[in-house]
């Protein structure tokens, strides 16, 4: 339960997966995000976060930059903080479900998408994406013609480039 205004939270259920939240400073937080062991309290604002429940989904961001970020996005173990303005992004959690992006060349990224194990960063302008994280979640996007796409969904572990008939 986030209360916004007063800058506080309870947190409940296991602790191990973000159920205890007695350390974490909410004050100033803009928005909460999620992965299935893990939170992310983002003050974007001030260009700060606090991550915290399992380590190996995503409750450890010490060392991320947040600082630009305009967009935080999740899948079952990891995050990503998407900086729109600079084309850049860190990633963190559990690298065989997208943590790990230092390969990701985001400059120009319209979008990203998530499944339960992987993230595609789609650049709609250019008609291209990048894939990465768990390759049976739809990490790996290899020989998909993103041409013409015009929105991009996903399930728990696939992902659909639709292309609009403009007819």
């Amino acid at each position: 339960a986030f209360k916004r205004d007063s800058g506080t939270a309870a947190c409940w259920g296991d602790w191990g997966t973000g159920g205890l939240c007695s350390d974490v400073d909410f004050h100033g937080t803009t928005e909460i995000y999620s992965s299935d062991g893990a939170f992310v309290a983002f003050k974007k604002d001030l260009g700060t976060a606090a991550c915290w429940g399992s380590w190996s989904s995503g409750g450890n961001c010490l060392g991320v930059d947040f600082s630009g970020t305009t967009e935080i996005f999740s899948s079952d173990g990891a995050f990503v903080a998407f900086k729109r303005d600079s084309g850049t992004a860190a990633c963190w959690g559990d690298w065989g479900t997208g943590g790990l992006c230092s390969d990701v060349d985001f400059h120009g990224t319209t979008e990203i998408y998530s499944s339960d194990g992987a993230f595609v960063a789609f650049k709609k302008d250019l008609g291209t994406a990048a894939c990465w994280g768990s390759w049976s979640s739809g990490g790996n996007c290899l020989g998909v013609d993103f041409s013409g796409t015009t929105e991009i969904f996903s399930s728990d572990g696939a992902f659909v480039a639709f292309k609009r008939d403009s007819g």
